[in-house]
């Protein structure tokens, strides 16, 4: 059962950031090497494997007792079959002092688990840890913020374990904070001030370049644009589309890149979905 409480005021100021050290003409190769392997890795079918055990029974044991407050709960649509629920997701909020934890838990239409993306933050959605488990491709793992410019990464497949720093001049967002950090910084994108990001993924143990902006507006809504900053990303990854009801700011509509997969044949396939949202709680949390 869900426990309704109040929504708390997010703070909108972002500390001042110093801008780590930039990579050298090597250094610079090396990440357009990555960008191209992960994209064209991104084009192909990815082939799953079962869960490790561990994760397996830590997602057995969440699926029992979700932790915190259910906000709302998301029906994924696939545009091939538009009228028919593909996936169904729910976000959950735990607070512990001055950080929340914010879990989404996505399953199939037989109502079976098969993700979790649980995200620990600040108030105002500034990331501290990620952690995910995924039945579906099998990989579990977690992303951690060592200090502004450095991001921990540690993946585990079928039994291997790698991890890995990342260097990031940017804030890095992730699935279960970026709507939240959306209206963190609301005032400056409605205003016409588009945000760099860093979008973290444990499935390709990395960040990628994003920019959120304003789309378009009108009365009754906000639409902001995802759109990537590396212009290979871009050929695999469309611009996602954020649509917010302007008075309340609860999110309506998510159109984009959804962490869940289509099965095609032995494999799965990425999945742009239209997301549509109903809230359990009183306001986003």
């Amino acid at each position: 059962m869900a426990m309704r409480g109040s929504s708390r005021k997010l703070e909108h100021d972002m500390p001042t950031r110093r801008l780590a050290p930039q990579p050298g003409p090597a250094g610079r190769f090396r990440s357009s090497i990555l960008v191209l392997l992960v994209t064209f890795a991104s084009a192909c079918a990815t082939i799953p494997v079962p869960l490790d055990s561990g994760p397996r029974a830590a997602l057995e044991s969440i699926e029992r007792e979700p932790q915190g407050e259910l906000v709302y709960e998301g029906t994924v649509y696939d545009p091939e079959h538009p009228e028919t629920p593909a996936f169904a997701y729910e976000r959950w909020v735990d607070r512990e002092g001055a950080e929340r934890t914010s879990t989404h838990l996505t399953r199939t239409p037989t109502d079976e688990l098969f993700l979790l993306l649980a995200a620990r933050h600040t108030s105002d959605f500034e990331l501290v840890e990620l952690q995910q488990i995924n039945r579906q491709t099998g990989v579990s793992g977690r992303a951690r913020m060592l200090d502004d410019h450095h991001v921990e990464f540690e993946r585990t497949r079928a039994g291997k374990r790698r991890t890995h720093v990342e260097v990031v001049n940017d804030p890095v967002v992730v699935a279960p904070t970026l709507f939240g950090w959306a209206i963190a910084h609301w005032d400056a994108i409605v205003g016409g001030e588009p945000q760099r990001v860093r979008f973290a993924t444990i499935e390709d143990a990395r960040t990628y370049g994003f920019e959120l902006g304003l789309a378009e507006q009108d009365a009754a809504t906000i639409v902001m644009s995802f759109r990537a900053t590396e212009p290979l990303v871009r050929t695999v990854v469309p611009p996602m589309r954020l649509v917010f009801d302007r008075s309340s700011r609860k999110i309506l509509r998510y159109e984009g890149r959804v962490p869940a997969m289509r099965e095609q044949g032995h494999g799965l396939r990425p999945l742009d979905a239209r997301v549509e949202y109903e809230f359990v709680a009183p306001a986003f949390l």
